[in-house]
């Protein structure tokens, strides 16, 4: 994660003050940065909103991503800016896509339930998270907003749906113990700890409302593929 995330985390840490230093300067009107709806304090009940902290002693692997965010946001907003903070994309391009790394493991039955699968995911599918910029580039917002659909889902539950969705078989379930020797704590956190956000302020202030409400019906019209879309993927699910 160190070494994927390098450029990332420089862009998020260094890249966004310049950004943001020269669009002050030069007087641009609307300022808006991607951020992530999943770095919140899992110790709560409920799913997130934009006044929750910050995860404040995340796994050693995601503290350099989840510092480089709070930069970027910092950045942002001192220049009267916005930050979208997008759950998990899904959807063309993504990993969740039907030709995704992420959906090739559940395909390949490498993706277990680990522990009790208690992390919430908040998904939004990428045609969605377009039309939350398009809103949000004439809106006079500041500050940031979780940009999800309407129905955060344990592990637990999307994760089978998903398997079923592509035909695969049922995930296995393993220990969280056991996960963490192939993982690392942040694996095993990513799918235990997680927490899911709400998207109520974002729904009001920009009058916005994603087409898949649920990534129920997201996941069914973009996996539950005919033989065309599956034409031409091999055995592991390309």
């Amino acid at each position: 994660m160190t070494r994927d995330f390098a450029v990332t985390n420089r862009l998020r840490s260094e890249a966004s003050r310049y950004l943001a230093e020269a669009a002050t300067a030069v007087g641009v009107r609307r300022l808006i940065a991607e951020g992530l709806a999943y770095g919140y304090d899992p110790d709560g009940t409920g799913p997130a909103t934009e006044d929750t902290r910050f995860w404040p002693q995340p796994p050693g692997q995601f503290r350099p991503v989840l510092s480089a965010l709070q930069d970027l946001e910092r950045h942002t907003m001192a220049a009267g800016g916005l930050v979208l903070r997008f759950g998990h994309l899904y959807g063309p391009g993504s990993s969740y896509a039907a030709d995704g790394s992420f959906t090739a493991l559940v395909r390949a039955g490498r993706l277990p339930i680990v522990g009790r699968g208690g992390a919430v995911f908040s998904f939004i599918h990428a045609q969605d998270a377009a039309t939350a910029l398009v809103a949000a580039i004439g809106a006079e917002v500041t500050g940031a907003l979780n940009i999800v659909d309407d129905e955060p889902a344990r592990v637990a539950d999307w994760l089978p749906e998903l398997a079923r969705l592509l035909g695969a078989r049922a995930p296995r379930r393993v220990p969280a113990a056991l996960a963490r020797l192939a993982v690392g704590e942040w694996g095993v956190a990513f799918m235990t700890r997680l927490r899911g956000a709400d998207n109520s302020r974002a729904k009001l202030r920009l009058d916005w409302r994603p087409r898949y409400g649920s990534w129920r019906a997201g996941f069914a019209a973009e996996l539950a593929a005919g033989p065309e879309r599956q034409a031409g993927r091999g055995s592991d699910g390309r």
